[in-house]
């Protein structure tokens, strides 16, 4: 049996040139400029969960004091699209959630009914990123088809931002499918 380990290594170096030498992307937008968002989801706790939760306040205007779970159940990277949509309340946030979201959705708002869920946010560009807690919609139902709407404790230029930051993302780890070149997206 003869092994030609000098080229297997020729190979691996023509690999690793090529990975490390690949094509550059260009881009028209900055990364400083485009606008981030993380998303978290907190379902209220009860007495027994003492040392795993946390005391919060909903919305800033007239607060509501809220003991939530400090472990997120839904985060950004089960965001699958988001969307605002005017409604009588100034504007409502859409989440819809990617598979794996909708299930653990189903899942938690079956689990526990009568509850509160606790939205928060930061959002903003690069460095300059603000936490806030956005929403604490009941729990009243069990939601199947993995969308969550609420209306934001923002305004209608921060909730868009949120809005825009958690489609950058989505586009970015593959739960949404990029716009083309031509195109605008609305």
């Amino acid at each position: 049996m003869v092994i030609r380990p000098l080229r297997f290594n020729f190979y691996l170096l023509l690999l690793l040139a090529g990975a490390l030498g690949g094509c550059a992307t260009t881009t028209t937008t900055s990364t400083k400029d485009r606008p981030l968002a993380r998303l978290t989801v907190n379902v209220e706790s009860n007495r027994e969960a003492e040392g795993f939760r946390e005391l919060i306040s909903v919305p800033r205007g007239n607060p509501v004091a809220i003991n939530i779970l400090t472990s997120a159940l839904l985060n950004e990277t089960h965001v699958a699209e988001a969307r605002l949509v005017d409604s009588f309340a100034g504007c409502t946030m859409v989440i819809q959630f990617n598979p794996m979201g909708t299930h653990l959705l189903e899942q938690y708002t079956a689990a526990y009914p009568g509850r509160r869920f606790a939205i928060a946010a930061q959002f903003g560009v690069q460095k300059k990123l603000e936490k806030r807690w956005l929403a604490a919609p009941l729990l009243n139902r069990r939601i199947a088809d993995g969308i969550l709407a609420f209306t934001p404790d923002a305004s209608r230029e921060e909730a868009d931002l949120i809005v825009r930051g958690l489609n950058n993302l989505a586009r970015e780890i593959g739960n949404q499918s990029k716009p083309k070149s031509g195109s605008k997206k609305p």
